[in-house]
């Protein structure tokens, strides 16, 4: 059985004050990238959410299109990629179809490609490492998620948010209550 749910609750408190401590250099520079292109972010269970949260952001702050695909879509998509800044959003790095999926995205050569991870040195990265890849690697404190990603998927969140907070120059809250309300 996994994490009791009310553990990893009690856990987001910590990853708020995780998420406003990190460096954001290298999200910022695949924000940045990724600023007059549109997004197709993909992920799959609790990435998909983050997946969703990012697509909307960017279409809300920037005005370009941007849309969310699970890897099996994108594997069966023959959409040119070329005009797109193509996201890949997984928390372990380690699940078949987001491998997968990051194979297929190198091969389309998208205009930008970032690979987003809730855990450092997992095959997506190692995959990732010797290309020209924003790759992104963050790892939560409060461990390995239970089923409903909880922590893993708020560290996703609150990263965008302060990233694209940065870009267009507004201030990110400064506690967890803040942001609830």
């Amino acid at each position: 059985m996994g994490k009791p749910y009310l553990s990893e609750l009690r856990l987001l408190s910590d990853t708020f004050d995780w998420a406003r401590g990190q460096d954001l250099g290298s999200i910022a520079r695949a924000v940045s990238a990724s600023s007059f292109l549109p997004i197709l972010a993909i992920g799959s269970g609790g990435s998909m959410a983050a997946a969703d949260y990012l697509a909307g952001l960017h279409t809300s702050l920037t005005g370009h299109h941007s849309t969310t695909h699970t890897p099996l879509e994108f594997l069966r998509s023959n959409a040119r990629m070329d005009e797109f800044s193509v996201w890949l959003l997984s928390a372990g790095g380690r699940n078949v179809d987001i491998l997968r999926s990051a194979r297929k995205a190198i091969q389309v050569e998208p205009a930008h490609l970032a690979i987003f991870c809730a855990s450092n040195g997992s095959p997506l990265a190692e995959l990732a490492a010797p290309l020209a890849i924003d790759l992104l690697e963050y790892e939560p404190p409060a461990g390995k998620d239970g089923f409903l990603a909880t922590n893993s998927l708020a560290s996703f969140l609150l990263l965008l948010a302060r990233a694209y907070s940065d870009a267009i120059g507004i201030s990110f809250v400064s506690s967890l209550p803040e942001l609830l309300v």
